[in-house]
């Protein structure tokens, strides 16, 4: 990676994804945001997402906050003489688009669809996503010629996560041919008003 002595792998990227996701919530934090927070991961990015996701919604699952107000975590500024309940800045969800469904069906078409034996994919996202109880939004093409949409099907069929496929499209021509009904999908998902 640029000037570090970093070696980038897959196994790498997985277990930085949680790490950066903390700093950047501490970021957040620290500057008082107290809104939902939703990481989005496209294509090999979603590996990242995902993992991240599993993650730090394991470490909430491990220690849970003590707030019993409902609404959010207590906080207490530097002026405060009381506390008061406040939103809390946490991961709400998450967008995967054009998701990674198995990388060794990517390695296959890049040896020239011979099979790219020996292989281990450690991303595994059908049992990532089984344990996953936040929401979940999956944008997939139809014709994505490097992670079928059937196996996304089947990936989303016992989780918490939605599916909308795109027809007519594939892995890089999804946003072009469908960029404003994702963008309204994205925001329905949030929950979000588009203008």
């Amino acid at each position: 990676y640029d000037g570090s002595a970093g070696t980038p792998s897959v196994a790498a990227a997985q277990a930085d994804a949680p790490h950066t996701v903390r700093a950047v919530m501490k970021l957040l934090r620290g500057l008082h945001h107290t809104g939902q927070v939703f990481l989005m991961g496209r294509s090999m990015g979603s590996i990242s997402a995902l993992s991240a996701a599993v993650t730090i919604e394991a470490e909430r699952c491990t220690h849970p906050s003590t707030d019993k107000s409902g609404g959010g975590t207590i906080s207490i500024g530097p002026t405060d003489t009381h506390p008061s309940p406040t939103p809390s800045c946490e991961v709400s969800g998450i967008v995967l688009d054009s998701a990674v469904t198995s990388l060794h069906h990517l390695a296959t078409l890049a040896a020239g669809g011979r099979e790219a034996d020996p292989f281990h994919d450690t991303t595994d996202h059908a049992s990532k996503l089984k344990g996953l109880s936040m929401p979940g939004l999956w944008m997939h093409a139809d014709r994505d010629q490097f992670f079928m949409v059937e196996d996304a099907r089947e990936m989303c069929k016992a989780s918490s996560v939605s599916l909308k496929v795109y027809q007519d499209a594939n892995h890089n021509y999804i946003w072009p041919f469908h960029g404003e009904t994702m963008l309204a999908d994205i925001a329905t998902f949030l929950g979000c008003e588009q203008e």
